[in-house]
């Protein structure tokens, strides 16, 4: 986890501490942990581990995650931010196709970005409509 906060943070020790507080290591852990259900059933299960005042900071991890599973597509294992969750990236770049990984995260900085710098932006409702659009960019589900 050291490893990954210092990753996160862009390798300075005081910002990679604040992960470590307890509120925001709950918040990434109920990132984490909404993750597979709801890439695998229903992708609002996603919008209350995202959903919060500190939106813009957990849209940030989950762009690392969609990087990571970039690096994961091209092998480049060793550059993961998120090495504690490298179950989590595998996931992601199963389920997503690397042109819909791309797509993604350009979709969710700009989301990012409203969220930081329009005023009275409603935040469920934008949360909303981005998971929903990027429920459609997964790959489709196989018939055997």
């Amino acid at each position: 986890m050291l490893l990954a906060a210092l990753r996160l943070s862009a390798g300075a020790p005081a910002a990679a501490l604040n992960l470590f507080e307890p509120a925001r290591l709950q918040a990434r852990q109920k990132l984490c942990d909404a993750l597979p259900g709801a890439l695998q059933q229903d992708i609002l299960q996603l919008l209350p581990a995202l959903n919060s005042e500190d939106a813009a900071v957990r849209i940030g991890w989950l762009l690392s995650l969609l990087l990571d599973a970039m690096k994961w597509q091209q092998g480049a294992t060793q550059w993961l931010s998120n090495v504690d969750r490298q179950d989590l990236v595998a996931l992601l770049a199963q389920h997503f196709s690397a042109s819909a990984l791309n797509a993604s995260a350009h979709d969710w900085m700009l989301c990012r970005e409203q969220i930081l710098h329009v005023a009275a932006v409603n935040r469920e409702l934008l949360l909303t409509d981005r998971l929903l659009s990027w429920a459609e960019k997964m790959k489709p589900a196989l018939v055997g």
